[in-house]
């Protein structure tokens, strides 16, 4: 009996991850949605991975990836329930055949790759960025001001006071 129990404990045991792109075929700077499961040996999802992963690009170092993919690793909860999926998740900057590479942080033996091909015609994204506040020709004569605003999700805003790019 204690056989027949590690036997069936083993098969919810995490054997890799299933990757999958947005779509198979994709161009230079268009954002790709990432969808990461962890699956046992009987491909079957395991609902209550907690693990940490590494997400990285080992054919294009200069992949973009978003900020919930701090340092490019991210935290499974038992909220993910089955899997976990990241909107406009990568951008790949290099064309041809490109990979994207999941690993467990515990264990390197434990992956899951997922590949795409990239054309060179650049996707240019029209973005639109509100100001919500301050309002549009408001002079304020204050040492600090708070600026809020939106853009498309995924995307970052650097703004540049008097060319100084720490404000």
């Amino acid at each position: 009996l204690l056989f027949w129990f590690s036997h069936s404990y083993a098969a919810w045991a995490l054997d890799h991850f299933e990757v999958i792109l947005g779509k198979p075929e994709a161009k230079v700077n268009e954002a790709l949605d990432i969808t990461i499961s962890a699956v046992d040996k009987n491909n079957e999802i395991i609902t209550d991975y907690t693990g940490d992963v590494l997400v990285f690009s080992e054919s294009d170092a200069q992949a973009e990836f978003p900020s919930d993919l701090a340092e490019n690793s991210y935290s499974f909860s038992t909220a993910n329930e089955e899997s976990v999926k990241f909107e406009n998740a990568v951008k790949f900057q290099a064309t041809g055949r490109q990979d994207i590479y999941v690993y467990d942080l515990n264990d390197e033996n434990i992956l899951g790759i997922a590949e795409v091909d990239i054309s060179e015609e650049e996707i240019l994204q029209d973005l639109e960025i509100k100001i919500l506040s301050p309002e549009n020709w408001v002079t304020l004569w204050k040492n600090n001001i708070t600026i809020s605003g939106s853009t498309q999700k995924n995307h970052q805003v650097r703004i540049i006071v008097n060319n100084d790019q720490d404000h």
